[in-house]
């Protein structure tokens, strides 16, 4: 068994350390090679196709990983732009007499809904102007919004 299945993997065998081929002439060629010399144990050579999985499944799962990082990173950057929105319009809401808060807690606290904290919050003009922070895998994040709420 061992025997048949060096003739259909490899045409190369190892007998007492040394490596053997069949000859490349065309009557060799056709006929099968002997590989007797391969011996009880199956010691063709052969594992160069595990490697060769070892290293592409490798590659795969870094890649993987890699997409799941940036995609990770794109989401986080896309809330944070929420935040800093819904943060905006709660200072704005606030800030035009829609809510009893102060316009800076009421940006916190929705920014607080989203993860997030708020690192700067200021009126501009007759707007409110918002900045939010966060940090996903050490890698930190801000967003700015303005918000007017100006009823026409």
């Amino acid at each position: 068994m061992n025997a048949l299945l060096c003739k259909v993997t490899t045409r190369r065998c190892v007998t007492e350390g040394r490596l053997h081929q069949p000859s490349r002439s065309p009557a060799a060629a056709r006929q099968p090679a002997d590989l007797s010399g391969c011996g009880a144990c199956g010691s063709c050579i052969r594992g160069s196709g595990t490697l060769l999985s070892v290293a592409l499944i490798a590659c795969g799962a870094s890649i993987t990983v890699a997409l799941a990082a940036s995609s990770g990173a794109a989401l986080a950057r896309q809330n944070l732009m929420h935040a800093a929105d819904g943060s905006a319009l709660a200072a704005a809401d606030s800030r035009n007499g829609f809510s009893d808060a102060d316009p800076c807690e009421a940006a916190a606290l929705v920014a607080a809904a989203y993860n997030a904290r708020v690192s700067v919050c200021h009126p501009c003009d007759d707007a409110m102007c918002v900045e939010v922070s966060d940090a996903f895998l050490g890698i930190s994040f801000t967003a700015r919004a303005r918000a007017s709420g100006v009823v026409a």
